[in-house]
């Protein structure tokens, strides 16, 4: 990307569920235009004149059917971090992540939609699963220790193709904790360096 180039970025929110030792992700159905056939959390753009808190409340809502809020509201949501993903497609995104926390499994109501289909996993399978979203693995272990906050920057040079990746991490209470920088290589991202703080 050249340094003049001036780039849309659109906003969007990713709203991890959990519920106990599971999380809900969504198996998008292989017709979507976009990410066809892979795992993910729930979410979507942020709209017009709408903050990111509210868009995750609202996606998480529509997503799951708990269209009067039942399960999903400000008092069960955490900010996770952020994640910028900068090329590969025709904008660039910026991602924040927010993590629910449901008491009852037998929420959402609908299960199977125009998106996908919904399924419960286990929290610690969620990296390993064959077709998961192949950024969530760089963040997952800082969405389960809900004491950190990541920031990351991902170069990409087309859809879902990493050629780089830094991520930074805090500590909720403050404080510099690790940097860590990932680098394409034959094998896939690869960690090239680590800064300890």
């Amino acid at each position: 990307m050249k340094q003049s180039e001036i780039r849309i970025t659109q906003a969007s929110v990713n709203c991890v569920i959990f519920c106990g030792d599971k999380t809900l992700l969504m198996h998008r159905s292989e017709t979507k235009e976009v990410d066809p056939g892979v795992y993910n959390v729930l979410g979507g753009k942020v709209q017009k004149d709408e903050d990111f808190i509210s868009a995750a409340i609202r996606e998480a809502r529509e997503e799951t059917g708990d269209k009067n809020g039942t399960y999903i509201n400000p008092e069960c949501m955490t900010y996770c971090g952020t994640f910028r993903f900068q090329g590969g497609y025709e904008k660039d995104w910026t991602a924040q992540f927010f993590v629910f926390e449901v008491a009852d499994e037998e929420f959402p109501g609908e299960i199977e939609h125009e998106e996908g289909v919904l399924e419960w996993v286990s929290k610690k399978d969620v990296p390993g699963i064959e077709k998961v979203i192949w950024d969530l693995p760089y963040c997952w272990t800082e969405i389960l220790d809900n004491e950190l906050r990541f920031s990351i920057v991902a170069e990409l040079s087309a859809p879902a193709v990493c050629e780089s990746l830094r991520k930074s991490v805090l500590h909720e209470h403050g404080g510099l904790l690790y940097q860590e920088y990932y680098e394409k290589t034959d094998a896939g991202l690869e960690l090239v360096e680590v800064i300890q703080n």
